[in-house]
């Protein structure tokens, strides 16, 4: 097949090796006049400008055929969103709720199944079965365990209760100068020995009668002649600690009362006014009374700075 004379030029070029003098020796003309012949070059011809001309042709037709089946493509898949996927959402959400609904009509169902069976009472604070049942081995031995777990929490709140009355009614005698404290000491002893962590019951007992006697004395502020009284008796609680704890509760049982009373009387000193001004009045006399106490070394200085 023979070729026109550019293209043989451009082949021979193509196949040797390439230089600027080469060039433009082979083709005869000076990079001045490029622009020229490639004017004269697109001018001269025709066939360039016609097909560009048709490449545009045949854009703009691919184009237009093309749009309907892009838009028809976008509504298919807006149609399968909406027929398929939206649904397909909604259905699993359904199923969620459906196993949720299953599983709690499974634990209504079992819980109704065993309440059947056991017909569950309460006697006295027990729980009794049915008497058909009641003689099974491990029905037996479960009744007898909530028998015996029932029991025991009885006895340990009635205990506590019990135990509660007794500290209130000893700490209340201790304001009445007619009544002696150590009258009542055998019968909380007597509560505590039956619980079986004996510590946390004198703790318990200890922080009780700090607070009550803090706040004897802080609502006292207000009434002198009252405040008096109730400072008096606090002496007797010596008695009581002894016999739960020893002296090293005794020794305790004044720093932490010293502390708090000593708290709530700068706050109510801060105050100022006509029962700070008697509260004042009243601690030389205070401060006599508590001096004549039993008290030893260091603890007597700590309840004597109180009422300075």
């Amino acid at each position: 097949m023979s070729m026109d004379p550019p293209t043989k030029l451009a082949a021979e070029l193509l196949g040797q090796s390439l230089s600027i003098p080469l060039a433009k020796q082979r083709l005869s003309y000076d990079e001045s006049h490029l622009n020229e012949k490639l004017t004269n070059l697109l001018s001269g011809s025709t066939i360039l400008p016609e097909e560009l001309a048709t490449l545009e042709t045949v854009n703009d037709s691919i184009t237009d055929s093309l749009s309907p089946a892009i838009k028809n493509l976008q509504l298919n898949k807006q149609r399968l969103v909406d027929s398929i996927l939206t649904p397909y959402d909604n259905c699993i959400q359904f199923h969620t709720l459906l196993k949720r609904i299953t599983a709690t009509n499974k634990l209504l169902r079992a819980l109704i199944y065993w309440n059947d069976i056991f017909d569950l009472t309460t006697v006295d604070g027990i729980l009794i079965c049915k008497e058909a049942l009641i003689d099974l081995p491990i029905l037996l031995s479960l009744s007898q365990i909530s028998r015996q777990k029932i029991e025991l929490d009885n006895a340990e709140n009635k205990l506590k209760v019990d135990l509660q009355n007794k500290i209130e009614k000893l700490i209340k005698s201790s304001n009445n100068v007619n009544v002696n404290i150590n009258d009542d000491i055998s019968c909380i002893w007597d509560y505590s020995k039956l619980v079986n962590n004996k510590q946390q019951v004198v703790d318990d007992v200890f922080k009780k009668i700090v607070n009550l006697q803090v706040n004897s004395i802080a609502e006292s502020f207000s009434n002198p002649t009252k405040l008096i009284k109730v400072i008096s008796q606090v002496v007797n609680v010596q008695n009581l600690l002894l016999k739960l704890d020893g002296k090293q509760m005794v020794e305790q049982f004044w720093k932490d009362w010293s502390v708090a009373v000593g708290e709530k009387l700068k706050i109510t000193l801060a105050k100022g006014g006509v029962i700070g001004r008697k509260l004042k009045d009243v601690f030389p006399q205070i401060k006599q009374i508590v001096e004549t106490w039993p008290l030893e070394g260091q603890v007597k200085v700590i309840v004597v700075n109180v009422w300075k």
